[in-house]
């Protein structure tokens, strides 16, 4: 059976009002017909989910007066619709709901799943919409956008992000490099990527494996500069041979280490399938001599190192970036530089526009960010940076 709702309505009849496009002054109307006046609630609700052009409205709040003994609307009956949208047009959430379905791929195993989902995803709809509303008003330094993690609650996204700390057996003959004092030839402007040096933008997926990608990525960078030849190296090597889970994550130490005692495999020979599997090549061509820490553990002595070495590996607290779309990210959630540190990253560079920032690229893909990298405020101690911060010797 089909059902008809005509936009032609006046203000004397029962109408349903819906905020078109973010403009909260201009409204569709919808008439609802006496043909649905034998309905029970759930029915008619059924079909202003296939209004207007078959789009569902999501994220609505309906109070209905009705009688409360049948659960049916009954003709004549004063019938009072308060729909509120949380976030943005419902329309808009549904369309960007389906677009996000088929730009990450997603599937879900049965209906209920998929609804739960679309629950998180409405939230985090509100989330990005809200922030971007304040970005837009110049009250942020940074847009959100909706990624792969979009159908992810923040508490869940924090569980994924695992970094290990303090090993003994590696700090006890760990090696120091002082970047403390302020070189006069510094430039007040370092990219890497502008040289060529750095590789592309890979995603870790659901492993829990920055740690390799950042550590990877450094070793990396020191052979294109040394050697004049950009190498994909593997880390998929890194966590079957050192057999970290990803759900353990791992520290940069140990990605260090296996470069210095084994070396590495370029990633055709051993290619990244997100999961730890058993160790195919347990050695590689590509070593490094050694690891330093930079020291002291600050971002002048950072910045320093990022100018005169190259690309360096940090570790960041990055619970807050799940959604970061583009500009400097700062924020007072993130501003913690005593925080515990739980993601790695490259950092390959550092400006001003005019707010100070460091170039950090991510493991995220490059539908995160700005194309898989980000600029993070610089000189504020956001998000923990420098953690620790290491670099490979050739």
């Amino acid at each position: 059976m089909s059902h008809n709702v005509s936009e032609k309505c006046s203000y004397s009849e029962n109408c349903i009002f819906i905020p078109n496009h973010f403009n909260y002054k201009t409204y569709h109307r919808y008439f609802l017909s006496n043909q649905f006046s034998h309905y029970p609630v759930t029915s008619i609700l059924t079909v202003l989910r296939a209004a207007p052009y078959n789009k569902p409205i999501i994220t609505v709040e309906v109070l209905l007066i009705f009688s409360a003994a049948q659960m049916e609307f009954k003709k004549n009956i004063l019938l009072i619709f308060t729909l509120r949208l949380l976030f943005a047009n419902a329309l808009t959430v549904q369309e960007s709901w389906v677009k996000f379905k088929n730009d990450f791929n997603k599937t879900y195993r049965n209906i209920v799943n998929e609804i739960l989902d679309m629950e998180v995803f409405q939230e985090n709809f509100k989330i990005i919409y809200q922030h971007n509303a304040r970005y837009n008003a110049g009250l942020e330094t940074y847009f959100m956008s909706i990624n792969q993690f979009a159908d992810v609650s923040p508490g869940e996204f924090s569980k994924q992000l695992v970094y290990k700390h303090n090993n003994q057996k590696y700090l006890q003959n760990k090696v120091e490099t002082s970047f403390e004092e302020v070189n006069a030839t510094v430039p007040a402007f370092v990219d890497w990527r502008l040289s060529g040096i750095v590789g592309n933008v890979q995603d870790q997926e659901n492993c829990k494996s920055s740690w390799a990608f950042s550590a990877v990525g450094a070793i990396e960078c020191q052979y294109a500069i040394k050697i004049k030849q950009n190498l994909d190296l593997s880390k998929q090597q890194l966590i079957d041979c050192i057999r970290q889970n990803c759900d353990s994550g791992g520290y940069l130490e140990q990605a260090f280490e296996f470069a210095k005692q084994r070396g590495l495999k370029l990633e055709p020979a051993y290619k990244y399938n997100a999961q730890r599997d058993v160790c195919k090549i347990p050695t590689g061509p590509y070593k490094i001599k050694n690891y330093t820490y930079v020291v002291p553990a600050n971002e002048v002595a950072l910045k320093n190192a990022v100018s005169i070495i190259g690309p360096i590996s940090v570790t960041i607290s990055a619970e807050a970036l799940q959604f970061y779309g583009g500009g400097i990210f700062q924020t007072g959630n993130c501003h913690c530089p005593d925080c515990s540190t739980n993601h790695a990253v490259l950092v390959v560079g550092y400006g001003h526009d005019p707010q100070e920032y460091w170039v950090i690229k991510n493991s995220w893909g490059t539908t995160w960010g700005e194309k898989g990298y980000m600029r993070l405020a610089r000189n504020v101690g956001e998000c923990g940076i420098p953690g620790q911060a290491l670099y490979p010797i050739l």
